[in-house]
């Protein structure tokens, strides 16, 4: 599998680490300083984030970073845990490709710095790393519970979220995982904006399909139902009609 122009690999003991050329030699101590790049961030961390397993803030090579063990979702996790059976290209090196055709498309994701694969005979475990996207707060946060936004902003946000379906459809980017807690809203003197995190299932296809825009639609809806059903709230209709105007615009 070809990886992004400007990455590089190496391998260090049991890992094989690819990261941006420039930082290869910062990502390549750390292993060989802590085993691991997940251990590394545990260790120096600023801050956690909760979502599938744990994420840490930590302070990279040229600014903040975020390193997130690379976790399955599903029954299969029940089983596997954070394992993943060796078959075909790893999952972070796919991440990492997909990431960079979607970023070159245009869709509004996080680049992905380096990632790193350890060796377990018929399995491997892995770690991703993004870059920190500043003041930026999930969809899920932001619509609902103790720490929602006022009205106005939340139609923002949604607005946004809109958006960011219609053009990662139209780039050719299908997220088959698309939920509010991986689609994260920043404002700024440009607006609101709206990002999409975890793109380790992603796929970009050469072709758009008119199709993908519906089923991530789906998706996110259908996380959106389930959280709204535990906080006993609703995200709210003139959101959701801002959400539908931006993604039929």
């Amino acid at each position: 599998m070809r990886l992004p122009a400007g990455v590089r690999t190496q391998r260090i003991g049991r890992a094989t680490i690819a990261a941006l050329a420039s930082h290869l030699d910062f990502v390549a101590d750390v292993i060989r300083r802590y085993g691991t790049l997940r251990a590394w961030a545990a260790a120096v961390h600023e801050k956690t984030f909760t979502g599938r397993g744990e994420a840490y803030l930590v302070e990279g090579a040229d600014g903040p970073w975020v390193v997130r063990p690379a976790r399955r979702g599903g029954a299969v996790a029940s089983v596997l845990g954070d394992r993943y059976v060796r078959i075909g290209a790893a999952r972070p090196f796919r991440e990492m490709s997909t990431s960079a055709s979607a970023r070159e498309r245009g869709v509004a994701t996080p680049e992905v710095v380096c990632c790193a694969v350890y060796d377990g005979g018929l399995f491997y475990r892995a770690d991703v790393t993004t870059r920190y996207i500043r003041d930026g707060i999930d969809l899920a946060t932001l619509s609902l519970g103790p720490a929602k936004e006022a009205e106005a902003k939340r139609i923002e946000a949604w607005r946004a979220a809109g958006r960011l379906v219609r053009d990662a459809a139209a780039a050719g980017l299908l997220h088959p995982d698309l939920n509010l807690r991986n689609v994260l809203i920043t404002q700024s003197a440009d607006g609101v904006r709206a990002h999409v995190l975890d793109l380790d299932r992603s796929v970009v296809r050469t072709r758009p399909r008119p199709r993908d825009a519906e089923r991530m639609t789906d998706r996110l809806h259908r996380s959106r139902r389930k959280l709204e059903a535990a906080a006993g709230e609703s995200v709210g209709v003139a959101a959701l009609d801002a959400f539908e105007g931006a993604l039929s615009g």
